[in-house]
Parts: structure tokens; sequence; C-alpha cells
């Protein structure tokens, strides 16, 4: 699924709900660990698709592997996984991880060595408060998925063309590309051309179903649907491709040289956002990621940090107003009413 030799986008039509299973989160212990790319993009994705599903919902499937010989980090790495699920208003497909070996290695799993079982595992104590704080987070946000002014176009053609490693790299270089997005808060959408031939540009936006978008990314567009191609001309200024220019369309016909906007790096693509006027709507505070969700009586930022063991504290601004945050060390929801004040609702302040 993450190079490219499916097409989550069209899988979803069978499907209610947006759905990514996203495994092996005790990789995140270290704050420079890459597999922060692979946590940031699963749930961009999951939200991403969820918006375009049925049921307007979407559920991540996350787990870990092993356990911590009774350290605590297991769960810590738990609790703040779950905190970023609910800021991308992310239900949980919280299943009993654990020992799933064959005959004869029953307590282990390809080899390893013996794993705990439910209800064995440290974590398990711990998931009655996980799914409540999460249950009371979606009724915050009146069930709803956050808000995004980026779309980055998944370069599902391009991938089935590379296959192998030369796949694996650009996909893993996009996945960098969405995590460096949502450092720089940066509120982002993922969907593939197969979705985007749904759209159609207004006023210099790009709109899809519900959605609007004041910028489209797309890296390794080398190859891409005609439909998709013409989207990407129609652009014009709203359009970013990162990473090499459109080569050939799916039909194999190269495609006439082009003028379109570009740069190689994902730096280049940070400073083209900063460009955009219509981006600047939100600031947060260093070390957190942060999302925003229009409710009838305002908007709701939610903001965690941004890897596991940060804390984040400083302005929160939006749309012209703001907060000063205190040391956070967790999910922490600011209103951002349509008259007056914002407050912070969650946690609760201390009087």
């Amino acid at each position: 699924m993450n190079h490219g030799s499916l097409d989550l986008w069209e899988a979803m039509k069978t499907k209610t709900g947006g759905f990514v299973d996203l495994g092996g989160i005790d990789q995140l212990r270290e704050p420079h660990a890459p597999w922060y790319a692979n946590l940031a993009t699963m749930n961009v994705i999951c939200a991403s698709l969820g918006k375009m599903s049925k049921g307007n919902f979407a559920y991540n499937n996350l787990w870990t592997v092993g356990d911590d010989e009774g350290e605590g980090w297991q769960t810590t790495i738990m609790n703040y996984c779950v905190d970023t699920m609910a800021i991308f208003g992310l239900r949980w497909l919280a299943h009993a991880y654990g020992p799933v070996g064959t005959i004869g290695e029953e307590r282990s799993f390809l080899g390893s060595p013996p794993l705990p079982g439910y209800p064995a595992h440290s974590t398990w104590p711990h998931f009655p408060e996980w799914n409540a704080r999460l249950s009371e987070h979606l009724g915050a946000v009146e069930q709803k998925l956050p808000e995004s002014g980026v779309l980055v176009v998944f370069p599902v053609e391009t991938l089935y063309a590379l296959a192998g490693p030369a796949a694996d790299a650009a996909s893993a270089e996009v996945f960098r590309l969405i995590l460096a997005l949502l450092d720089n808060h940066i509120q982002v959408d993922v969907h593939s051309p197969s979705m985007c031939r749904e759209g159609r540009w207004v006023k210099g936006d790009f709109h899809l179903r519900s959605s609007r978008y004041h910028a489209m990314i797309l890296p390794f567009a080398h190859v891409l649907p005609p439909e998709m191609l013409s989207l990407v001309r129609s652009g014009g200024k709203s359009v970013f491709c990162m990473e090499g220019t459109p080569r050939r369309v799916t039909t194999g016909r190269a495609i006439a040289s082009s003028s379109f906007i570009g740069g190689s790096t994902i730096a280049s693509v940070v400073e083209w956002l900063g460009t955009l006027p219509a981006l600047r709507a939100i600031e947060a505070p260093q070390n957190s990621w942060v999302t925003a969700t229009r409710l009838h009586h305002g908007t709701m930022l939610s903001v965690c940090p941004s890897r596991h063991g940060y804390t984040f504290s400083g302005r929160l601004q939006y749309r012209g107003a703001e907060v000063v945050l205190p040391e956070c060390r967790g999910l922490t929801r600011v209103l951002f009413p349509t008259t007056g004040l914002p407050e912070i609702v969650f946690p609760t302040p201390q009087p």
C-alpha cells in the first residue's frame, strides 16, 4: 500500500469509512526515529479517506510490537499515539495484539522471543482511559474530521511505474514530506489522482467534494492520468511539483514541456507554501502538531506534541485571535468561538 501496489482511495469505495493500519509504534521511542513519518502520514491519510467516505469517519488500526520489560515506555508511547489520533478526529480499532505464532511457536511472532498476550501486555490496563479520551474528544468536535488547506497528491501511477526499491524510496520521501508539513503547522490532506479527478478549480482553489484546498503539491508526478494532467495545468500558480515535473501520461504518451512551479526538496515545498497568504491562518508553538475543526459555534484547534516525550507552550493564533498556552504535555483543545474570546477547553485550566 505504501509504495503504490494498491490505490487506497479506489479501495475505499467498498468501505463505509476511512481505514488505515499502522503497526510498530514501539519504534517511536526516540524523537528522531524515522517511524514518525509513518505515524504522521497514516493519520493524515486516514482522516483524508474519512472525508471522502460515505460515513465521514475513519479508523486507525494502530498497534505495537513486543513489550518493554517493565520500563513503562510502551505505555507512554501508546498514550502519545492516542493524542495524535484524537487531533485528526480518528477512531481507534484497538485490538488485542499479542503472539500469533504457528503451531509449536504459539507464544512468538515469526521466531521472536516469547510475547505477552491479552491480558498480560503492559498497555492493556490503560485502554479504558484511552478509549474514553478519544470518545470525549470526538464528542467535543461534533464527530467531525479536521479541515485542511493543502492537498498532497499521492503519486500512485509513478509508483506503479517505478516498482520495487525505487518506489519504496519515493514513497518514503512523500512520507517525510507529510511529516515536515505537520511539523510546520500546515493542515494537509492526501488523495490519489483517481480521487482528484472529481475536483475542479474555482478562483485559484481546488474544490473536492466538501473540501477546499488553497494549494496542491505533486511529489514525484512523473506519470499522471490524462485528466490529472489537465487539472495540474488548470491549477497554475496553486500547484507545486516536488522531485520532478510530469513526463508521461498513463497511456504512455510523453508530456510536452510545460512551465510547472517546482523544486527538488521538501524545504522548497515549505518555502513555497510560506508565500501563500491563505495558508497563514494558524500559528502554533514549536514541538506541536495542530488541526482545525469547524464547528457550529466556532473552530476547535486541537494540539498535541509532535513527538513522544515533547512538551510545548506559547502563542496559539487563529485568524488574528490568540491564546497563550502553558506548558502542555498532551492533547489540548482551544475553542475559537464565532463571537467572543478563545478559551482553552481541555485540559480544564486550573484556577
